[in-house]
């Protein structure tokens, strides 16, 4: 059964991404996947001025923009990612308009999966 969902930004820079995944099994692996990716982020010592630092995060975007396509990377990912790159000087990873989310449309994931439930939640009994 398919399994609407909506992706929040903090700090309201970003529109809430509005979401259709192919069940609720799918969703939670994406959503794994890009607290996954934001957590990375989190691992960085704060004021780090060291680029190996933040690889970890960035290979992490990349990995899910592999896995998942660049639409279902979420607009706050996609941000920081570009200012580690500004940060860093290093060549900006190019979205193309397909994969940018536009506010108030519904992105369709229902061709992507379906995928067993994530370890976490299969340990949990779901």
């Amino acid at each position: 059964m398919p399994a609407s969902a909506i992706y929040q930004t903090f700090g309201n820079q970003f529109p809430d991404m509005h979401l259709r995944f192919v069940d609720s099994n799918t969703y939670f692996t994406w959503q794994f996947a890009v607290s996954a990716v934001k957590d990375r982020s989190k691992r960085v010592p704060r004021g780090s001025t060291n680029r190996a630092d933040y690889q970890p995060f960035m290979d992490g975007v990349r990995d899910l923009r592999a896995r998942w396509g660049g639409l279902l990377v979420p607009e706050d990912v996609k941000s920081a990612l570009q200012s580690i790159e500004e940060a860093f000087n290093l060549p900006f990873t190019e979205w193309t308009e397909a994969e940018r989310y536009q506010a108030g449309t519904i992105v369709d994931a229902t061709h992507l999966g379906p995928f067993p439930a994530p370890a976490e939640l299969a340990a949990l009994g779901f």
